[in-house]
This record gives C-alpha cells, sequence and structure tokens, in this order.
C-alpha cells in the first residue's frame, strides 16, 4: 500500500499537469466549480424540487468588480438591471470569511453595490437550512 504523503504527493502533481493544460477560460470555469459547496447544492437541488425556476450559479452581477452570487434570477425590466439572489453564508461559527472584518467589509461593499444596481439579495445560513421549506417559501416569495 503506498503511504498517504506519497498518495498525496501524486495527487497533487497529477492535478498541476491538468490545470497546465487548460486554457485560462477552462481554469477559472474549474476553479468556480470546485468552489461549489455542499450547502450551494443542496439548496439547489431543494428549489429543483420545488419547481422553482433554475437559478444561474456563480453570477457575475457587477461590470467591474469581480463580484459574485451564489444564485441569482435576472429580471428583465428596470433596463437589464436588478433581480433576485441568494447567498449562502457558510462558517459563521468557525470564524469563516464572512465573521472576519476584512471578509464581513469586503460582504457589506458588495451588499451596497448590489443595492444599487437593483438586486434583492437574501442570505442563508447553514442552520437556515435546517429548514428548507422556509427558504424555498422565502425564494419564492422574492421571485413572485
Amino acid at each position: 500500500m503506498t503511504p498517504p504523503t506519497a498518495r498525496r504527493r501524486r495527487q497533487r502533481q497529477a492535478a498541476r499537469a491538468m490545470t497546465e493544460r487548460l486554457t485560462p477560460a477552462q481554469a477559472r470555469r474549474l476553479m468556480l466549480q470546485r468552489q461549489r459547496t455542499r450547502l450551494e447544492d443542496d439548496l439547489e437541488r431543494r428549489l429543483a424540487a420545488a419547481g422553482l425556476p433554475a437559478p444561474e450559479r456563480e453570477y457575475r452581477f457587477h461590470r467591474v468588480r469581480q463580484w459574485r452570487f451564489d444564485f441569482a434570477w435576472k429580471h428583465l425590466g428596470y433596463f437589464g438591471r436588478g433581480g433576485v439572489a441568494v447567498e449562502i453564508d457558510g462558517g459563521i461559527w468557525t470564524r469563516g470569511r464572512h465573521t472576519r472584518g476584512a471578509g464581513y467589509e469586503g460582504d457589506v461593499r458588495k451588499l451596497n453595490a448590489a443595492t444599487r444596481l437593483d438586486w434583492k439579495v437574501y442570505h442563508v445560513t447553514a442552520s437556515m437550512l435546517d429548514d428548507p421549506q422556509a427558504c424555498v417559501r422565502m425564494v419564492r416569495e422574492a421571485l413572485g
């Protein structure tokens, strides 16, 4: 049997070799796919089971900044501005990014910019997903 450290080293080497053969666009797409979390996948399954329209995942809503929403339903009104967005805030009890100073400040800047662009942004935490029907109801009401 291969020792765990040797196995991990081979896995890192294989991953590095694979990403070296990707175009920049492919590498970005792969990075975004890996960023999806279990919480996001769980909520997406529940929204689909409830018959709600499929959201756009990792939607970039700002032309200049690289800000993205976990889920977005773009409205066609208001000259193409705005819509409904859902952000999954994980790690709030483990000093994750959303609860530390710089991370929280970045989230506030993002939310303020989204508000200026007519987005309705809803935040969902891991404990809120313990009642999935409430989350589905919230999104259904937001979409009208």
